[in-house]
């Protein structure tokens, strides 16, 4: 009997310690599956939250600052100009693709929104900046061949100093802008109706307001600007679903 009674304490210290794994291990997974996510539930209009890779990705290279919140979950979407299906989520101020035959930093890629939106307001700009000779100097900062254009003087700083971090090396090199902002598309330009100005580039709309000081330059929200266009019929097939829809048309733009 005392065996038996050995025996029963063994395994009940057995039991027990396993019971202590189990929910050390939940507790872990828990606290894990909370750091992979992150929402915003006290923000007005903004319902989904960042999880994962996009997260990661989201607080290494600028967060709130350079993407703004996520106005849409993620989801599976096709690339209209691949014809490819990908994990994509939509944010203020930008798309993110998730590519997994891409090893990191380049298994989340950014939506060229700069690009498209320029070409939807203005189909003919290319033909237009030719007409009139707007291209960049070489002999200027800056400068890229590929769309002979400089980034703008008011925005140089702030393109140079902002970037994805590629090399994970202090400050930011030329390639860790282009792979945020893309290439300048046009030159900088201003209007009498608008007391600031602004440059279109690849994945970006930069906008320079000398009347804010400490932090002069914005980006376009073109995140909310390609959902609410989508979702009105005025740029290709409708991509989002009614709520989607419902929801980003509340969120103001500009």
């Amino acid at each position: 009997m005392v065996f038996i009674h050995k025996q029963g304490v063994r395994i009940a210290g057995v039991l027990a310690l396993m019971i202590l794994v189990i929910v050390g291990t939940l507790a872990h997974t828990t606290a894990q599956a909370a750091e992979e996510r992150k929402c915003f539930g006290d923000v007005p209009l903004i319902t989904d939250c960042i999880e994962g890779r996009f997260l990661r990705f989201w607080e290494a290279n600028g967060g709130l600052s350079v993407f703004g919140y996520p106005i849409t979950g993620a989801f599976e979407q096709v690339n209209e100009d691949t014809g490819q299906v990908y994990l994509t989520q939509y944010f203020e101020r930008q798309r993110f693709e998730l590519h997994p035959e891409n090893s990191a930093p380049y298994d989340v890629l950014l939506g060229r929104l700069g690009a498209v939106k320029v070409d939807w307001a203005s189909p003919n700009w290319r033909e237009e900046d030719a007409r009139a000779r707007s291209y960049g100097f070489p002999e200027m900062p800056l400068y890229f061949e590929e769309t002979k254009q400089n980034v703008g003087e008011n925005l140089a700083a702030f393109w140079q100093s902002n970037g994805l971090d590629i090399d994970g090396r202090a400050g930011k090199s030329r390639a860790e802008s282009v792979s945020l902002f893309g290439m300048p598309l046009r030159a900088e330009k201003g209007s009498s109706a608008k007391p600031y100005t602004w440059q279109v580039y690849e994945r970006a709309i930069l906008e320079y307001h000398p009347e804010m000081a400490g932090r002069p330059v914005l980006g376009d929200r073109l995140g909310v600007w390609y959902v609410q266009t989508k979702c009105a019929g005025r740029l290709g097939a409708n991509l989002f679903n009614s709520e989607t829809c419902a929801r980003v048309a509340g969120i103001a733009y500009p």
